[in-house]
C-alpha cells in the first residue's frame, strides 16, 4: 500500500490522499471515529475505520517513565538537600492569609476589630404587625 494513499469521507467529501501517520493523527485527535469512512486503492469499496483498520483504534502502549532514585542524605549533603527543597518550594506570603470560603467571614486582621454580632431579628414580620405581636 502506498504511503500517501489513504482517503477518508467528511460530511460526504472524500478527503485525501494523506499518510498513514496522517490517519492516525486523526484518530488520536478524535476527527476519525470507528464509524468513519475511509478508502484505499485497494479496496473495492469504502468501508469503517473499525472494519478495515482496527488496529489504528487501539490506544499506543504507554512509554515506560523513567523511574527517580531515592536521595539519602547525611551531615554533609542535608543542608544542601534542604536549600534546594526550599528554593523550588513557592514563596509562602505570611500576610497574605487564603481566601475565605463564600458564607465564611475571614479571620480579622490582629488590630482590626471583629465585627459586632447583628441584632437579633424581631419576630413577627408583617403578620405580628398586623396581630400586634
Amino acid at each position: 500500500m502506498s504511503e500517501l494513499s489513504w482517503y477518508y469521507a467528511e460530511e460526504g467529501i472524500a478527503v485525501g490522499p494523506r499518510s498513514q501517520k496522517d490517519m492516525l493523527d486523526l484518530v488520536k485527535a478524535g476527527k476519525l471515529t470507528p464509524s468513519a469512512l475511509i478508502w484505499h486503492p485497494a479496496m473495492a469499496e469504502w468501508e469503517p475505520l473499525e472494519k478495515v483498520q482496527p488496529d489504528w483504534l487501539k490506544a499506543p502502549e504507554p512509554k515506560p517513565q523513567p523511574q527517580s532514585q531515592p536521595v539519602t542524605a547525611d551531615k554533609k549533603t542535608a543542608p544542601v538537600l534542604v536549600a534546594a527543597v526550599a528554593a523550588a518550594a513557592p514563596p509562602v506570603s505570611k500576610t497574605t492569609a487564603a481566601p475565605a470560603k463564600p458564607g465564611m467571614a475571614s479571620a480579622p486582621e490582629k488590630n482590626e476589630k471583629k465585627p459586632e454580632p447583628a441584632a437579633p431579628e424581631k419576630k413577627g414580620g408583617l403578620l405580628g404587625k398586623l396581630f400586634k405581636r
